[in-house]
């Protein structure tokens, strides 16, 4: 596996969390207005354009990448169409600095990024709550059929991963192997792209994109 598909995996694997804190209702709308709040700073302007004009690279892979996780939502719906959905995009869609990644170089974070990767996730709650690693095989085998590559798959004794490639985007498809109490177990999708150049003027602004 190259450095750069292991720097996507592990990415992808910060973003998965096999369950999270109930009880269910009010626990996930209380969780999404937190995280709304925290990360919605983190957001970028991508109106950066390069010096011909055209659309910064930066923009096509945030594109990229939220295309990649509409993808992973109707591979999942058209296997799953019994689980619900949980996406803020202000929550779910967002930029994480990587200019250190490649040396394994810390660097202050009160600095402007030199380089990013986009990033989308997608958590999808059964109920009754139940295990969701059985769920994922028939969703790895659809995004297999439309030209996504498996790379590494990963499994413990509360949950398992299976991450696939395609030009250029990490997609991860995680679930739960056993019900925790406390928490509602979940099937989750994390998409990333390759660390990239940061547009110059990269800001803080409003949510990073609506797709689904």
């Amino acid at each position: 596996m190259t450095n750069d598909l292991v720097a996507r995996t592990e990415a992808g694997a910060r973003m998965r969390a096999v369950g999270r804190q109930g009880p269910v209702a009010t626990g996930r709308r209380a969780l999404g207005a937190l995280l709304a709040v925290t990360l919605l700073a983190s957001c970028a302007n991508t109106d950066a354009a390069t010096d011909d004009g055209s659309p910064h690279p930066s923009e096509a892979a945030r594109t990229a990448t939220l295309a990649a996780a509409s993808e992973g939502v109707d591979a999942v719906t058209s296997h799953h169409p019994g689980l619900e959905l949980d996406y803020a995009p202000e929550r779910d869609n967002r930029w994480h600095d990587c200019s250190g990644m490649d040396g394994m170089v810390e660097r202050d974070g009160a600095l402007p990024p030199e380089r990013l990767q986009w990033m989308s996730s997608r958590s999808f709650y059964p109920s009754p709550a139940r295990p969701t690693a059985p769920l994922i095989d028939a969703v790895v085998d659809t995004l297999v059929s439309n030209g996504w590559t498996i790379g590494y798959q990963s499994t413990n004794d509360t949950g398992r991963d299976i991450s696939l490639g395609r030009d250029g985007i990490s997609l991860s498809v995680g679930g739960t192997t056993r019900v925790v109490e406390g928490r509602d177990p979940s099937l989750r999708l994390s998409v990333s792209s390759r660390c990239i150049e940061a547009p110059p003027n990269l800001g803080y602004s409003d949510a990073t994109g609506s797709d689904t």
